[in-house]
C-alpha cells in the first residue's frame, strides 16, 4: 500500500509540474522524468554492489537509462543501460566514496538524472603465490613447484596451471599445488643454444565474486653436457653412475625423469631380482591420454643382449618382471618402448600410482637367469635358518652332556657304542 501511495503521489507532483508550466507558457511542455536511486551506505573492495533506481515520466512515455560513474577509482558497470545495475568494486588502498548517477531520458528527449553515493573499505585481495622452485635446472631433471592462494586468510582450491612461454614442458596437473614437470631437450649441436627460459603461471579464482589474481615464474633450462644424439623429441639425461639415455613421450606426456639407486629397492622377497640392470632403475612419471594409456620410449647409447628384458619394482611388491604386451624393442635393441596404462587401486606391474590421471613406475632392463637372492634376503633367511639349526644342536649336546654324570648308564652304553 505504500509503495502505491507513493507512485500516486509521484505522479500528482507530475501532474502539478504540467499544470504550473502550462499556465506559465499557455502550452502543455513535456516535463523531464522524475529519478530516484539507491545503494548500500557500504561496500567492500572484491564484493559486487548493487544499484537500483526507477523514474516516473508525466506523459508515460518510453524511457531509457544509463548509469555513470562520477567519482572513485573505476569500476566498470554491468547493466548500464538497466534500472538496476552493479560494479565489482576494486580494491582501495583506503576507504574511498564512490559516485554513481542514473541518467533517464524520456521519448520526447527530456531527461533528467540522480545521484547516490557510498563508501567503499579496504580488503586485502586475493593472492595467488608461487613457492620459490630452483630458477636454474639442467635439462631432463624433474623440476617440482608449488603454488597456492589465499583470501581473507582462506586458503583458495580454485587453481590452475599453465605454460605461457618457452619449449613445451607438460605439466603433471593443471589444478594441484604441487605439479612436476621434465626440464625439455636444449638443442645444442651448434654451440650457441645454451640455455632456453620457460614462464609458468599459476591463477587462483575467489568464488563468491570470481575475482582471478595470477603469479608467474620463469625457470632457466640449461645444457646438461650430454653430447650422445638421440632424436628428435628424446631428453638425454643419465643413470646413477653416469651413464647417458634419453625417453620421450609418443602418448600422453612425460613429466616426470628420473635415476633411482638400487641400493633402494630392498625389496627381494619374491626372488625376482634380475643378475644385471645397465640402466639401475628409471623413475617415468606420464600423464595418460583419455583411454588412459601412455608410451614411452627410451634410447640407449648399447644395445641389450637378447636374455635381456624389462623390470619393475615397487616396495610393497617387489620385483616383476613386465609382461611382453608391455614393452618392446626394436631390432636394434638399443630402443625400449614401455605401454603403459592408468590403473587405479591394483598392484598392476605398469602402474604404482593410485592417482587417477597419473602413471609412475620403476623401472628398467635386465638380464633374466636363475632365481638370485640378493645377501639381505640370505641373511635373513637361509644363514638365519641354518644358525639355528646348528645353534639347536648344540644345545641339545650341552643338555644332554650336563644331565648325563660318569659311570651313569646312558654313559656306559655309549661307551660301548
Amino acid at each position: 500500500m505504500k509503495a502505491r501511495n507513493y507512485q500516486v503521489l509521484n505522479k500528482l507532483i507530475l501532474l502539478i509540474i504540467s499544470v504550473s508550466l502550462f499556465l506559465l507558457t499557455g502550452s502543455l511542455v513535456a516535463a523531464p522524468p522524475v529519478v530516484t536511486v539507491s545503494a548500500p551506505n557500504f561496500g567492500l573492495g572484491g564484493t559486487v554492489v548493487n544499484l537500483t533506481g526507477s523514474a516516473e515520466d508525466p506523459e508515460d512515455s518510453a524511457l531509457t537509462f544509463l548509469w555513470t560513474q562520477i567519482q572513485g577509482d573505476t569500476a566498470e558497470i554491468s547493466d548500464a543501460d538497466q534500472p538496476k545495475a552493479s560494479f565489482l568494486a576494486p580494491f582501495v588502498a583506503a576507504g574511498q566514496t564512490f559516485i554513481f548517477r542514473l541518467t533517464v531520458t524520456d521519448a520526447e528527449n527530456e531527461s533528467a538524472f540522480a545521484d547516490v553515493s557510498l563508501d567503499i573499505g579496504f580488503t586485502d585481495p586475493p593472492v595467488a603465490s608461487i613457492f620459490t622452485p630452483p630458477t636454474t635446472v639442467l635439462e631432463g631433471s624433474t623440476v617440482s613447484i608449488g603454488g597456492q592462494g589465499f583470501f581473507l586468510g582462506e586458503p583458495l582450491t580454485d587453481l590452475k596451471w599453465e605454460q605461457i612461454a618457452g619449449p613445451s614442458a607438460p605439466l603433471s596437473s593443471t589444478t594441484d599445488t604441487n605439479v612436476t614437470f621434465v626440464a625439455p631437450e636444449i638443442n645444442n649441436l651448434s654451440g650457441t643454444n645454451e640455455k632456453v627460459e620457460l614462464e609458468f603461471q599459476l591463477t587462483v579464482t575467489e568464488p563468491v565474486n570470481n575475482i582471478q589474481v595470477a603469479d608467474t615464474v620463469v625457470i632457466t633450462v640449461e645444457d646438461n653436457g650430454i653430447t650422445a644424439s638421440f632424436g628428435d623429441g628424446f631428453i638425454p639425461t643419465q643413470t646413477i653412475d653416469e651413464k647417458p639415455f634419453a625417453a620421450r613421450a609418443t602418448t600422453g606426456n612425460l613429466v616426470g625423469l628420473a635415476p633411482f639407486s638400487l641400493a633402494n629397492a630392498t625389496n627381494n622377497a619374491n626372488f625376482q631380482r634380475p643378475r644385471k640392470t645397465p640402466l639401475g632403475l628409471i623413475k617415468l612419471v606420464a600423464t595418460p591420454d583419455e583411454s588412459g594409456a601412455a608410451v614411452i620410449e627410451i634410447k640407449l647409447t648399447e644395445t641389450l643382449p637378447d636374455e635381456f628384458v624389462m623390470f619393475s619394482y615397487a616396495d610393497d611388491s617387489g620385483w616383476q618382471q613386465l609382461a611382453d604386451s608391455q614393452f618392446s624393442f626394436n631390432m636394434a635393441r638399443d630402443l625400449i618402448t614401455l605401454k603403459l596404462q592408468d590403473v587405479i587401486g591394483s598392484t598392476n606391474a605398469g602402474d604404482r600410482d593410485d592417482k587417477q590421471g597419473l602413471i609412475e613406475i620403476l623401472t628398467g632392463p635386465g638380464q633374466v637367469g636363475s632365481r638370485v637372492v640378493a645377501s639381505s634376503t640370505i641373511g635373513s633367511g637361509a644363514l638365519g635358518m641354518w644358525s639355528l639349526i646348528i645353534f639347536g644342536v648344540l644345545g641339545m649336546f650341552r643338555i644332554l652332556t650336563g644331565f648325563i654324570k660318569p659311570g651313569s648308564r646312558l654313559t656306559s652304553r655309549m661307551k660301548e657304542i
